[in-house]
């Protein structure tokens, strides 16, 4: 073999290797993107782009920072919409602060499914909006980071955010709240430098969540009213001339 054509050949690989670990930029990208950690998408995708191997990479990498000019004008209007509301206006330390993943939170919930999730948990499934998407929401590393942690009044305070988030979604989709409140978790004992977390229950953060009703009244009647309406309903008859049901007796 030609020594001239070993080492051509070898440059390649190398290269052709280099290639390869470079763009894990992109992959590192596409991770963060899914992650909603936005604040880290647009300099990994500028640095994949420097490396592109072809076309459709770099059309994919162009769709990524498009996609993140976007988002961030929609976050930039969210933000607005919340420090406008009379409650919201109320978190400004929560929307302000670097440490609280607020940016994550905001764009965690502007998505049509997970609003569609949060409606049928309470028309089909009996519990409070957050229940439809708490899990998915615990599970965003910026906000378990946070919430996983020792300073109380912030981990709070972000809680207590996402719940007016929450009744603002909701009042814009029609709904309003019952005054009630529904368990998300059964609260562990308190312990010194333990962060406040749950036992049991549907969320390991999250306690208890706003319940919410339908502005112009719900579709579907509860348990609790069916069979209240049930037991003032006269004896219904069978076939066979039996009552279908047996009417309880005053004791």
């Amino acid at each position: 073999m030609r020594p001239g054509l070993g080492c051509a050949a070898i440059v390649v690989v190398v290269l052709a290797a280099d290639a390869q670990a470079e763009n894990q930029f992109l992959v590192k990208a596409r991770e963060a993107y899914k992650e909603l950690r936005y604040e880290r998408v647009t300099p990994l995708a500028n640095r994949a782009l420097k490396i592109a191997a072809d076309k459709a990479e770099e059309a994919e990498i162009y769709m990524l920072l498009a996609q993140m000019h976007v988002m961030y004008g929609r976050l930039v209007l969210a933000k607005k919409a919340f420090l406008e509301d009379r409650q919201g206006v109320k978190f400004a330390d929560v929307v302000n602060d670097p440490e609280q993943p607020f940016d994550t939170v905001l764009a965690f919930f502007d998505d049509a499914d997970r609003q569609r999730r949060m409606e049928e948990s309470e028309l089909h499934h009996d519990r409070a909006p957050l229940a439809g998407v708490v899990r998915e929401l615990e599970a965003q590393p910026e906000v378990d980071r946070l919430l996983s942690g020792v300073h109380a009044r912030r981990c709070t305070r972000l809680r207590q955010a996402i719940g007016v988030l929450v009744r603002m979604i909701m009042e814009r989709r029609g709904w309003q709240k019952t005054g009630k409140k529904g368990s998300l978790g059964v609260r562990a004992d308190a312990a010194k430098d333990t962060p406040a977390h749950n036992t049991g229950g549907l969320a390991f953060w999250f306690v208890r969540a706003e319940r919410y009703e339908r502005a112009e009244g719900m579709p579907f009647r509860s348990v609790r009213e069916r069979c209240q309406e049930y037991e003032l309903e006269p004896p219904r008859h069978s076939g066979n001339g039996r009552g279908a049901k047996t009417k309880r007796t005053a004791q």
